[in-house]
């Protein structure tokens, strides 16, 4: 039995789509493999090279699909944080702080893709600290895509996301306010 990760705040946990991911990747591994059979006997040489690397990519999108499924991944939507938790290990494999957020946003796919991939974008700051960091994403980069991996849609993700990077904000903003609600350029005179 593996032990919860536990915090010091609330959180809405959110689990990986097991088994429709793990069905449309299986799809496409062997939709890849058997275009490889057909093409191996090419009468040009890049024809089997390129069906060998197509099924390399469709094999490494499986694997990446069954070591997600079986590290029993989590996205924690937090009310100061977003985190991507490895149950199975019991690891942090993503912490994004929600000041280090600059927007969150829906994400239709690259351009360019042949099928349709929604997803989230976090977009952070440019010179954030060293306590963001998520899978695959470099120092010059801004930008973290979410996709649709995960048992709530990308629409609902986002809406959840906003919501709580709103909120934080708010409260950090009201923290920062004066009392009473007067501003701090305003004088009272007696």
């Amino acid at each position: 039995m593996v032990a919860p990760v536990t915090t010091s705040e609330k959180a809405v946990v959110v689990e990986v789509a097991r088994l429709r991911w793990l069905l449309w990747t299986s799809i496409g591994f062997a939709a890849a493999a058997v275009g490889l059979y057909w093409k191996l006997p090419g009468s040009n040489i890049l024809v089997p090279i390129n069906a060998v690397l197509s099924l390399l990519a469709a094999a490494a999108s499986l694997c990446t699909c069954v070591w997600w499924i079986l590290s029993k991944r989590q996205l924690l939507i937090g009310e100061s944080r977003v985190l991507l938790v490895s149950v199975r290990s019991k690891r942090i494999v993503g912490h994004i702080p929600y000041e280090q957020i600059e927007s969150v946003h829906f994400h239709h796919g690259e351009e360019g893709d042949l099928l349709y991939k929604p997803g989230v974008t976090i977009r952070v700051r440019k010179d954030r600290d060293a306590q963001t960091f998520w899978p695959w994403l470099l120092p010059e980069e801004t930008d973290i895509v979410i996709q649709d991996r995960f048992v709530r849609s990308p629409a609902v993700l986002r809406k959840m996301l906003r919501t709580r990077w709103r909120d934080y904000v708010r409260k950090q903003e009201l923290a920062e306010s004066p009392p009473g609600g007067f501003s701090s350029d305003f004088d009272i005179v007696g």
